[in-house]
This record gives C-alpha cells, sequence and structure tokens, in this order.
C-alpha cells in the first residue's frame, strides 16, 4: 500500500497543487515510510552494518550485535520520510501531528463518529477493539449511509 500511496501523492496530488502547499499529516504507516530506516534492538546485524557503511561510522568486523548498536548510537540520526522527500523536491512541506494526539486531527473525531455509527447500527458483524479493517468486515451501503449523516456542520464543529 505504501508504493501506492507515495505513487498516487506524488503523480497525481502534487502537480495539481501550488508550490510552498503545507500538508498536515497523521502518522499513518504509509505517511511514516522511512527513507532509511535507521536500525535498532530489533534489527539483525546485517542491517546494523549496513547502515553504519552508509553512514561512515566505523565498526569492527568481530563486534557484536551490542557494540554495533553503541557504535550506531554515537552519531544522531533523524528518520527522513518517503513522502517528505517527494514533497520537498516539488517546494511543499510536511507538518506531523503528534503521537497519539488524533484530539488535533478532524478526520480522526469524524472517523470515530463513523465507526461509533455503525456498530450501533450494524446488524451482520460483531465488532472488535480492532476497526482497523472496518470497511472489509461490513456492508458497503451501510457504510454510505453512515457517511451520508455526517453533515458539514459536524465538519465545520470539529475543524474550528
Amino acid at each position: 500500500m505504501t508504493a501506492d500511496v507515495l505513487n498516487w501523492f506524488k503523480n497525481k496530488l502534487l502537480p495539481k497543487l501550488s508550490p510552498n502547499t503545507v500538508f498536515l499529516l497523521d502518522n499513518t504507516s504509509y505517511h511514516s515510510a522511512q527513507k532509511q530506516k535507521i536500525p535498532n534492538t530489533s534489527s539483525n546485524k546485517k542491517e546494523i552494518k549496513n547502515f553504519l557503511m552508509a553512514n561512515d561510522l566505523y565498526y569492527e568486523e568481530s563486534y557484536t550485535k551490542k557494540q554495533l548498536l553503541e557504535v550506531l548510537g554515537t552519531k544522531d540520526h533523524n528518520k527522513t520520510f518517503r513522502i517528505d522527500c517527494i514533497a520537498e523536491e516539488r517546494g511543499q512541506r510536511i507538518l506531523r501531528l503528534s503521537l497519539y494526539h488524533g484530539v488535533f486531527n478532524p478526520i480522526e473525531l469524524i472517523w470515530s463518529e463513523l465507526i461509533a455509527l455503525i456498530k450501533r447500527n450494524n446488524t451482520t458483524t460483531k465488532f472488535t477493539a480492532n476497526t482497523t479493517n472496518v470497511i472489509s468486515i461490513i456492508r458497503l451501503p451501510l457504510i454510505r449511509e453512515e457517511v451520508s449523516k455526517i453533515s458539514p456542520t459536524c465538519w465545520s464543529v470539529r475543524v474550528m
């Protein structure tokens, strides 16, 4: 999905916008795909070594994973996101919402309302706490019906 989103963003959306457009993104995985993933304790030795070599950080071939991670920690590494690079190439800028602060994102507020409406009116599927695949779980007519209940007034209240 990440490649599809990046392709759409680069080839469909950006060409329609003027330079100096600012995007406000949440931290969804496809917004946060890194250009070069910074290794961590879950990374294997080969991944860590490749990153160290690419960033001109010296290590001995005999180093343990722990020692390699210590070398990694000798320099600050900033995450670089693919979508940010694409936007910057075209003169746009990406701003990101803080993690776990959906209250600043009107879409998150509307989404939670939509999920609640669907849960209340759904008679075909039992919902769990995981609503990630909600669209694939329930009938499309119910989704359309509940989306139609979200009025412009509802949106304007969330945005202001």
